[in-house]
């Protein structure tokens, strides 16, 4: 089978869809399938590269300001459909697996689509609640996300199938959209050979291993790894750390990624770590490190997220906020402990009760491992790739 994967950003840097798509197209790879990636490239990048044996055709996209996403994935589908219907024209044999608004473009082909997010009003409803942008930005950000609501829309009514994470999320676009089309579910992986629980011993070696990021040796590790920013939840934690601190002085907040929202902890500034981004190769020692994983994220992101499934895999106790979907993905006070968003209240009781409570932080990361396990990319990919091939075969890509 020929897989050609569409999407605009595959470069590092954007976070767990480039993670998704290395990770997918390279067990698809292993399994004997040829890939091709169709993205976007600056002027200095090489149309053609061979990575590994994946191929990536790169196209040019314009890049606005303004209306980012919408200026963004129209230039790139207008520039990306040649090539597709080439490699199309020279492998008739092959499946198209547009990811989130990368099926731009596609109208007429048959396709999978696979939905990386909530339908794209879910994120405004998230912004109106965050209640951070003046009226009158509101009503230039309303009219951008119904823009993106009809790209959205004409990229989910014409994909022949769909996979997306939970049946929630399923529900959520079906509904929405008003379309009937087969869906996988999930498509959400971890590499759980990569992330894995540790012992003692190895938990030692990998808080020494961070302390070159500023971790300091000593005291009680809360771990964040995604880019800190208000729809991840920063607002919650600015509110919250401050009381955690207080009662933990030797605890340490580290967050692993970019940071687009500064928080003003006052004194408590000095118990918090920003290590950067960090090359993924060196992200399960952070993991490994600490103790508890604090990710109370109310963006509109398909659950569970890269980010929750990579501290699962690890065996932390993780503290996430009931997003659409996640009690399928977790279970409150078994796997996780599960907070309303927004409430600091909350986020701090749950953050107080696995630091002070030590056999629930290990009941949680034992079970948050078995969950994790159902999601291994070896499991899903093949499962993926079974869905797409009985679609070919019933002629519905």
């Amino acid at each position: 089978m020929h897989i050609i994967v569409v999407y605009p950003y595959f470069k590092e840097g954007h976070g767990g869809l480039y993670s998704w798509m290395s990770e997918f197209t390279a067990m698809a790879h292993k399994l004997g399938h040829d890939i091709t990636i169709v993205t976007s490239g600056e002027s200095d990048a090489p149309e053609r590269e061979d990575m590994q044996g994946i191929i990536i055709r790169r196209v040019r996209m314009r890049k606005s300001r303004w209306f980012r996403r919408v200026v963004h994935y129209s230039s790139f589908g207008r520039n990306a459909r040649p090539v597709v219907d080439a490699l199309l024209q020279d492998r008739p044999d092959s499946i198209v697996l547009s990811i989130t608004l990368g099926g731009v473009g596609l109208a007429g082909l048959k396709y999978v689509h696979r939905v990386s997010s909530g339908s794209i009003m879910r994120e405004f409803d998230m912004w109106k609640r965050l209640g951070v942008l003046p009226w009158w930005k509101l009503l230039g950000v309303r009219l951008d996300f119904w823009l993106q609501e009809r790209l959205e829309r004409s990229v989910i009514k014409n994909a022949s199938a769909l996979l997306t994470h939970t049946q929630a999320l399923e529900r959520d676009f079906k509904d929405q959209y008003k379309v009937s089309v087969p869906t996988h579910i999930p498509c959400c992986m971890v590499n759980t050979s990569t992330f894995t629980t540790t012992t003692a011993t190895e938990k030692q070696e990998a808080r020494a291993a961070v302390t070159k990021y500023g971790v300091p040796k000593l005291g009680q590790l809360l771990l964040f790894t995604a880019t800190f920013q208000l729809s991840k939840g920063a607002r919650t934690l600015e509110q919250a750390l401050p009381s955690i601190f207080e009662k933990y002085p030797s605890a340490t907040f580290v967050i692993v990624g970019a940071v687009d929202y500064q928080m003003n902890l006052g004194k408590y500034s000095q118990n918090v770590v920003q290590t950067g981004p960090v090359d993924r190769k060196k992200m399960p020692a952070f993991y490994r490190a600490a103790d508890v994983f604090v990710y109370p994220t109310v963006a509109n992101d398909a659950v569970p997220t890269n980010a929750m499934l990579e501290a699962s895999a690890s065996g932390l106790p993780i503290v996430i906020c009931d997003l659409l979907g996640v009690k399928e993905a977790f279970k409150h006070n078994e796997d996780a402990l599960v907070i309303p968003g927004y409430d600091s209240s909350a986020l701090i009781d749950a953050v107080d009760l696995l630091l002070k409570d030590s056999s629930l932080r290990n009941k949680l990361g034992k079970n948050a491992r078995k969950t994790a396990m159902k999601y291994s990319y070896a499991t899903v990919t093949q499962a993926i790739i079974k869905f797409m091939k009985k679609l070919q075969d019933e002629g519905r890509v």
